[in-house]
């Protein structure tokens, strides 16, 4: 069993403790402040991507409004488009009932002639 009480003469003959290596510290404190440079650059790379997500999505977002307002537009031009189409198809419809007419006419009108022309 070992005694209660330690003599100190113990500690003397138990070599000193071992100093951390100061160069050891040096070389890791060196890797730590590059680790941490580091770090800070990948943060930044990081922020400045994220800047650039949110501007992109900031301009996907405004490309969306566009072509929704595009879309719009487009709707508003094909429902004027089909409104002047139906008000040309009625346009067209009359001219071909007035030029039946005036068909019409001119064959009343040889009718007459021809009528005239027996008498």
């Amino acid at each position: 069993m070992p005694p209660k009480y330690v003599n100190r003469s113990d500690f003397c003959r138990k070599p000193p403790p071992k100093y951390v290596n100061q160069d050891w510290l040096s070389q890791n404190g060196g890797k730590f402040l590059e680790k941490v440079v580091r770090l800070s650059q990948n943060e930044g790379k990081f922020l400045e991507k994220a800047a650039w997500l949110s501007q992109n999505g900031g301009k996907f977002l405004e490309k969306v409004v566009r072509l929704s307002q595009n879309e719009g537009k487009f709707l508003e031009k094909a429902a004027w488009l089909s409104q002047n189409e139906g008000k040309f198809l009625e346009k067209t419809a009359r001219l071909s009932q007035n030029e039946g007419e005036k068909l019409e006419k001119v064959v009343r009108l040889s009718q007459v002639g021809g009528e005239k022309m027996a008498k």
